[in-house]
């Protein structure tokens, strides 16, 4: 894993202050590459050719591409192979020389070929262009920046930051959605000057002609249920498996993260197969409120898998100091409070390997948040017959109103149902919060072009909706991308394998969720795999105790509401609707989790415009 920067002018000294700030994802080895139009930096953190021929930036053999990437090609050797059939010579072992050949080979149609999480550039001298490009999910990060000299890209913000010209005026657009969703997704982000590449795509910048290009090479896979369980079963344990066994590929210490919950624990239950399990070192967390402990479940797991593992604590006293610390490694918040036992969790993995497997992605594919069981209820309320939808509506809102009582949630419901289906993520709750246009908007044409992928059926379109835009890439991704290349670790996601998402596809809605039960057919293929104990335990998030935190320091929050209005960063209806429906009613749903990310704003902005 490493960190890339690079502008499409020549300054060696801007390369190399962008290329510090990136040290911390990369400490092995920095390397800088110029001429004269274009510089690039990089530094690499050793995981596969441990030996200079792996370092970046790389060029090829006729000196017309050059290549800085950060990331991983899971299927590097089988991509190998079939390059040296059409005559490629290999100076070393790293995917990243596949990843140069790929593009020398086939273009930008190689990023069709590659399994893998990434974030690169290629200059390529013989047309003049320098191509930035994303993996399927976005599981890693790329920013750019257009300036009167060109173009500027790096794996994180601070990079871009170093550079004299680039503003810090926020952008209250992406407020409005951090705000809504708890993170920036892509092209925004927090300063209106720079934006990120979108996952799924490429952008080329043509030197002579300044100009930008964006390009879309993947299409989110439409829903083509088939109804044959035991097929289905058995197609999703072997490309699980396959996904697990490609992800162990490392030429340093590599483990696993392990929480107890069902994805975390089926991951190293594989994992197995291909290394002893005493060889493999487990670490997790666990919390000194009983409400967020999985510590049993943690310890049940590591001693049913007989692994090598390490159990840490994160206590309530932790969250003062941990905020600012996360705050300094994001320089653009995810207001997620997981973020911070991520923290521990990241710095102590990294004391045991350089790479670690993690469970993210099971839930999205396969249907495991409870919060989606709710659009199946929903789904079935919408076959009612809307006169009588209407009806009721109209006797709800006029006897109780929109609140959080039941009846309050039933009317929202009714009045939700009565518009189009791809009104249902921005539109729900907002009779009852504030819900910004741009949010709406932003929620609305995503669903329009997944319900068109899902045949109309409003489940499938949400799950799709957390893959594809919502909480993987730049949200949850995002977050352990931070968290864990702070410490120099690299996390490895198999559950997030672009087959697998595929896959899921194919599992009709209700194989994988229902008013019920969640993950249906995700269990059935682990059973006799994990305890079931774990495969059958109630979904527990991985959460921070930062509401008792927020309970306590409502006054200072309410001064940040205050500093965040005066600094233009919160918008005037914003401010008005924290003073007046927020701070007055800490413990409702709504206003515990928008506290939390109005300080996870604060302490952003505190650290990155005003002490910068």
């Amino acid at each position: 894993m490493c960190g890339v920067c690079g502008c499409t002018w020549v300054d060696p000294e801007a390369v190399r202050l962008m290329a510090d700030s990136l040290r911390h994802r990369g400490p092995d080895v920095a390397g800088l590459w110029e001429d004269e139009q274009v510089s690039l930096g990089h530094t690499r953190l050793k995981v596969i050719d441990l030996s200079a021929t792996g370092d970046q930036p790389m060029v090829s053999d006729d000196g017309q591409v050059v290549l800085v990437y950060n990331g991983e090609i899971y299927n590097f050797r089988e991509l190998r192979t079939e390059l040296q059939s059409l005559g490629h010579r290999f100076r070393g072992t790293s995917d990243t020389e596949v990843f140069l050949r790929a593009y020398e080979q086939w273009g930008h149609e190689a990023y069709r070929r590659f399994n893998g999480m990434w974030a690169a550039a290629v200059y390529d001298r013989r047309n003049g262009t320098v191509t930035l490009s994303r993996d399927r999910i976005g599981v890693k990060p790329l920013h750019f920046c257009v300036l009167e000299k060109g173009i500027a890209f790096a794996s994180e913000l601070r990079a871009i930051l170093t550079l004299p010209g680039v503003s810090r005026e926020i952008d209250q657009e992406a407020v409005d959605l951090l705000l809504s969703a708890q993170f920036v997704p892509s092209p925004w982000t927090l300063f209106r000057q720079i934006r990120k590449v979108e996952p799924r795509h490429y952008m080329v910048w043509h030197l002579r002609e300044r100009r930008l290009e964006r390009h879309c090479y993947y299409e989110i896979p439409q829903y083509r249920p088939i109804r044959d369980r035991g097929r289905l079963i058995r197609e999703g344990r072997e490309l699980f498996e396959d996904a697990v066994r490609l992800r162990m590929v490392a030429d340093v210490p590599l483990g696993a993260f392990l929480s107890g919950g069902i994805d975390s624990t089926a991951v190293v239950a594989v994992m197995k197969r291909f290394t002893p399990a005493d060889q493999i070192h487990t670490v997790g967390v666990g919390f000194d409120l009983p409400g967020l402990d999985e510590s049993p479940y943690i310890e049940l797991a590591g001693r049913e898998l007989g692994t090598r593992q390490h159990l840490l604590p994160f206590r309530v006293d932790d969250v003062e100091r941990l905020l600012e610390v996360v705050a300094e490694h994001y320089d653009e918040p995810i207001a997620d409070h997981s973020s911070l036992p991520t923290w521990i969790l990241c710095e102590e993995t990294r004391r045991w390997m350089t790479v670690a497997l993690s469970g993210d992605g099971g839930d999205e594919a396969f249907g495991g948040y409870s919060s989606r069981q709710v659009v199946v209820t929903f789904q079935r309320l919408r076959r009612i017959p809307r006169p009588l939808r209407w009806a009721a509506h109209e006797i709800l809102r006029r006897v109780r109103g929109y609140d959080w009582s039941k009846v309050g949630r039933l009317a929202e419901a009714l009045r939700v149902s009565l518009l189009p289906a791809a009104a249902f993520a921005g539109e729900l709750g907002a009779s009852m919060v504030y819900r910004p246009s741009v949010y709406r908007r932003w929620t609305r044409e995503r669903l329009e072009e997944l319900l068109r992928l899902s045949g109309g059926n409003l489940v499938e379109a949400m799950l799709k909706f957390d893959i594809y835009y919502n909480r993987l890439g730049d949200n949850y991704a995002a977050k352990v991308d931070r968290m864990s290349m702070a410490h120099a670790l690299e996390v490895r996601s198999p559950l997030m394998d672009y087959r697998l998402m595929e896959f899921a596809s194919k599992v009709p809605v209700d194989w994988k969720i229902s008013s019920r039960d969640t993950k249906i057919i995700f269990k059935e293929m682990l059973r006799g795999e994990i305890p079931d104990a774990i495969l059958d335990r109630p979904k527990h998030g991985f959460a921070a105790p930062l509401s008792a935190w927020v309970g306590q320091n409502l006054p200072r929050i309410e001064r940040s509401v205050k500093t965040l209005h005066d600094a233009r960063v919160l918008s005037d209806a914003w401010a008005e609707y924290l003073r007046k429906e927020v701070l007055p009613k800490p413990g409702t749903p709504y206003a515990k989790e928008l506290l939390k990310r109005v300080v996870f704003l604060a302490e952003w902005h505190q650290r990155w415009v005003v002490r910068a």
